[in-house]
């Protein structure tokens, strides 16, 4: 497959990209950012970031099979009568949402920090033996999008592509 391009990124420096040319590593291109400008003796974390708002305005990306949902969001868990897991629904942040049809139903975004303040105070402990509970006991990927983010995206997606 000649025409497949390969693009490294992720921990490199000159040091890892000498090493992978002189392997031969059939490789059409680097993205060099971290170590590029991090001193090698500083501590850095690698991560992927993912902009949905900006200023208050919604943005998104559009790179195939990257897709991003635009806004800023809320989450919520639903379940049924018998505490049984439904779906999670994913909404606008301000969007008012009418969960009165639901016997249960939790949103899963918690302010965490605000203004210097530590303002939840679990710890990650806690949260990973919560969380791989209610994994185990009753959790099935069902994900719905809100109405009003699907017209959010379509509504972008016609001024900014052309």
């Amino acid at each position: 497959l000649k025409e497949v391009q390969i693009f490294l990124s992720g921990s490199l420096d000159e040091k890892e990209i000498k090493k992978l040319l002189k392997a031969k590593v059939p490789v059409s291109g680097f993205g060099v950012g971290t170590r590029m400008g991090v001193s090698e003796d500083a501590p850095y974390f690698e991560m992927g970031y993912k902009l949905v708002e900006y200023e208050g305005k919604p943005c998104f990306k559009l790179s195939p099979k990257k897709e991003l949902l635009p806004g800023s969001k809320n989450l919520y868990r639903i379940w049924d009568e018998k505490d049984q897991f439904l779906f999670d629904l994913i909404t606008l942040k301000d969007e008012p949402v009418d969960l009165s049809s639901y016997p249960k139903s939790t949103n899963l975004l918690e302010l965490v920090y605000k203004e210097d303040k530590i303002l939840y105070h679990e710890s990650l402990e806690d949260i990973r033996s919560r969380v791989k509970e209610e994994l185990k006991r009753n959790y099935k990927k069902r994900v719905k999008v809100s109405k009003a983010i699907k017209e959010l995206y379509k509504h972008l997606k016609k001024i900014f592509v052309l």
